[in-house]
This record gives C-alpha cells, sequence and structure tokens, in this order.
C-alpha cells in the first residue's frame, strides 16, 4: 500500500525528472496521479521557469520569479539598467525554459544562460510607441521577438532583426497589445 500525502506527487516528478528526460516527467505525474499513488499538489518548476509567477523591477532592474507558488522568489537577478529597460521572459531557443530578456530602444537583450550577461544581443525595433513582446509567431517551438506599432505587429521570426511578418489588428488609442 502506498501511502497518499501531498509531496508524494513532488517526490515523483522530482525523481521522473532525473531519471528521463524532462519531456516525460509530466506526462508520467499524470499517469501516477490518475492511478490514485499520489495525491494532487501544484507543481513546482522553479529555476527552470517553464511556468512561474514574476516580476521585473525597472527602478533597480531585478527579476524575481516564483516557480512554486509559494509567494517566494526562487530566482532572483539583476540584469540590466535602472529605469531604461523592459524586461521580458523568452525562450529563443525553444528549450522549454525561459529566461530574462530585456528591451531597451530598439534592442533585445538575451540572456539564456540566466547569469546578468548578454548571450545575443538583436537589434529590432526603435520607434517611441513600440511595445516588445513575446510570441511563437510561427508555430516552430520558439518564441519569437515581436513589437507592437500603432495597430501592427511586426515580427522577427529569424531572432536577427529581419521582419518576418507583419500583422494588422488593433490600432484604436488605448489599446494594450497581448
Amino acid at each position: 500500500v502506498i501511502e497518499k500525502r501531498p509531496s508524494m506527487l513532488q517526490d515523483f516528478i522530482g525523481a521522473r525528472r532525473r531519471a528521463v528526460s524532462p519531456l516525460f516527467a509530466q506526462p508520467l505525474a499524470r499517469l501516477a496521479l490518475a492511478a490514485g499513488l499520489v495525491a494532487a499538489v501544484p507543481p513546482a518548476y522553479g529555476q527552470a521557469m517553464q511556468a512561474a509567477v514574476g516580476v521585473y523591477r525597472p527602478s533597480n532592474s531585478r527579476f524575481f520569479l516564483d516557480g512554486n507558488f509559494d509567494h517566494a522568489a526562487e530566482f532572483k537577478m539583476s540584469f540590466g539598467a535602472p529605469g531604461l529597460d523592459v524586461g521580458l521572459l523568452g525562450d529563443f531557443t525553444g528549450s522549454g525554459t525561459r529566461y530574462p530578456i530585456l528591451y531597451r530602444n530598439g534592442q533585445w537583450f538575451v540572456d539564456s544562460n540566466k547569469d546578468a550577461s548578454v548571450d545575443q544581443l538583436i537589434g529590432f525595433g526603435g520607434a517611441t510607441t513600440d511595445v516588445p513582446l513575446i510570441a511563437d509567431m510561427n508555430g516552430d517551438g520558439r518564441e519569437d521577438p515581436v513589437l507592437y506599432r500603432d495597430g501592427l505587429w511586426y515580427v522577427s521570426a529569424a531572432h536577427d532583426g529581419s521582419v518576418s511578418a507583419v500583422y494588422g489588428f488593433g490600432g484604436v488609442p488605448g489599446d494594450v497589445p497581448l
């Protein structure tokens, strides 16, 4: 008889992540839950940042992420210039984990190693009305830099600053791109 307790699912997920590819960890955990071997608890993601709540504080250029939803930041990092940057999280490599990305006046500073140093610099945008966003716009599993400007959406799927697509949607004064 296996004892049901809330931490067993997290123990099971952790053990399976060490034993098998992260791609299979969630399905195995769901199977264990469906079989009644463990009780349901919120999954913990922590440093992987696959799912997290977080904030970026522009006043001191700090990222704070709560990956296991316990109201405490497991990941804290200073990155960027206070008051100048827009902080984002993204996965430009398609690895399944998100990392800090900054946008400042048409420059995208990517820190894919999460070590507060720039690993990739992309020149894309620069208009004063640009709103930087990140989304997988072409379905290839890699998120892309996206700019919203006055009802037009510019995408750089090659991640090199070239515009690969332009979409028209929105543009009514006060619209907030999502």
